[in-house]
């Protein structure tokens, strides 16, 4: 546990007023929105408030739904931290400390959050630096570079999928297109255990590669997603009528195109709201009853991906439409938008365990007080529009931890719980069991 008063003193120290921390949002509903500086008599200590008492595993999921479900006022800086300073963890009862601390998506997207609370952890182990417990990609064999007519296809193939891909039909998963904003949102999320660590999916993946077709972890957990999906589906399917479960289900597989180090803090402006994000449909697939079968299909359907243009072009195409005036965007955006059943995002964390919030130019010794060490960590994006879910799944420290927020008016507390906690893990293992039975009778 760390004392909050300590805690709070040390956030505020660290983060306070710094860039669109000490910003707030003007938008007048007619005209572009802009930042300014906040009120004169606002301080950063009026975004943290403290629960003191006992918090479980799920009260502290039914108070990031509210705030999922919440919006931030624009009368002061768009973010807010809520600090639990007796969190009980779920896995063995012991009493620590937690935190939720909720950005507004123009301040930051999910990998700038978590660059800016990189950018002030340090390792716990002596000797190790930060550069070092990221995953790094290894270096692959060398590609030949593709003519220009094989760019200009993908390149209109990716802007006829961005523009004209038609809407995900009505499932189990998306009972009707209309979410209204503020509306009820259900959250669950845990870690997977020992039984899926990071290396004990790595031999999954390890397991299920053949010559020409080397699997990853990002293709197992994300074939798990999809499995635990269709099979919710299936269980929901007596419940509406004339409702035909689809054999796929169109994701946006969000993808970070800047390549600055997440450990880095760098300055000006260029590290705050999401100008370095960009996004691709990935078609995930729902009715497959074999769970290798499963795993195949998203392995091929990931690297037709690779190379694709698609996420840079849905980032230029989100900057061309914010350039034009405001009606005209406003009339825009949902026209380009709201295709999918679900948003996915899957970030390779710091593989070591950190502290956090510290400054690096400071004493370490002085600061511990008034820091902790992070056990797990992970980002929720709440449903907007007729997106009615937002999975998320992060690994650190060789822990995978996966969550889910839905609209809670289409998949309640129960079900993403359910979800969550029995069908994910279901899948995990149907998928290993596959592929370990493929490898018998080879």
């Amino acid at each position: 546990q760390v004392d909050f008063n300590a805690f709070s003193k040390q956030f505020c120290k660290i983060y306070g007023s710094n860039g669109r921390f000490g910003q707030r949002l003007v938008n007048k509903g007619d005209e572009r929105p802009y930042w300014i500086k906040p009120d004169p008599y606002w301080r950063p200590e009026d975004n943290i408030s403290c629960v003191t008492d006992r918090t479980d595993h799920k009260g502290f999921e039914e108070m990031l739904g509210k705030m999922c479900a919440t919006p931030l006022p624009l009368s002061q800086p768009l973010w807010q931290l809520v600090y639990f300073q007796n969190y009980v963890r779920e896995d063995n009862g012991e009493l620590t400390s937690a935190f939720i601390w909720k950005y507004h998506h123009s301040m930051a997207d999910g990998f700038t959050a978590m660059r800016h609370t990189c950018s002030h952890c340090v390792p716990v182990a002596e000797g190790q630096k930060m550069e070092d417990v990221f995953i790094k990609p290894k270096a692959g064999a060398k590609r030949s570079r593709p003519s220009l007519l094989t760019i200009a296809k993908k390149t209109v193939t990716a802007f006829c999928k961005l523009v004209f891909l038609p809407k995900d039909p009505v499932s189990p998963c998306k009972p009707n297109y209309t979410q209204h904003h503020g509306s009820k949102r259900a959250t669950a999320f845990t870690y997977l255990g020992e039984e899926f660590s990071v290396a004990k999916i790595k031999e999954i993946a390890h397991s299920a590669t053949t010559t020409d077709h080397k699997k990853s972890v990002n293709d197992v957990l994300l074939a798990a997603i999809s499995r635990a999906l269709g099979m919710y589906c299936e269980e929901k399917k007596d419940k509406m009528e004339k409702v035909k479960i689809p054999e796929n289900f169109q994701s946006a597989m969000w993808v970070s195109l800047d390549r600055a180090s997440p450990f880095k803090f760098e300055k000006g402006e260029r590290r705050w709201g999401n100008e370095g994000l960009g996004v691709c449909y990935l078609s995930l697939p729902i009715g497959v009853k074999s769970a290798v079968d499963q795993l195949n299909i998203v392995y091929h359907r990931i690297r037709d991906l690779i190379g694709s243009p698609e996420p840079l072009l849905a980032n230029k195409l989100q900057a061309l439409i914010a350039l034009l005036p405001y009606p005209i965007a406003h009339f825009l955006w949902p026209r380009v938008t709201d295709k999918v059943t679900l948003s996915i995002s899957n970030v390779p964390g710091p593989q070591a365990q950190l502290r956090w919030p510290v400054n690096r130019d400071e004493d370490l010794k002085e600061q511990i007080p008034r820091s902790g060490i992070i056990r797990d960590m992970l980002f929720f994006v709440p449903p907007v529009y007729d997106i009615g879910i937002m999975a998320s799944i992060i690994s650190y420290n060789n822990r995978v931890n996966v969550g889910m927020t839905t609209a809670g008016e289409w998949i309640d507390q129960d079900d993403v719980h359910h979800i969550i906690y029995d069908l994910v893990p279901r899948a995990m293992r149907e998928i290993r069991e596959g592929v370990a039975s493929c490898k018998n009778t080879e």
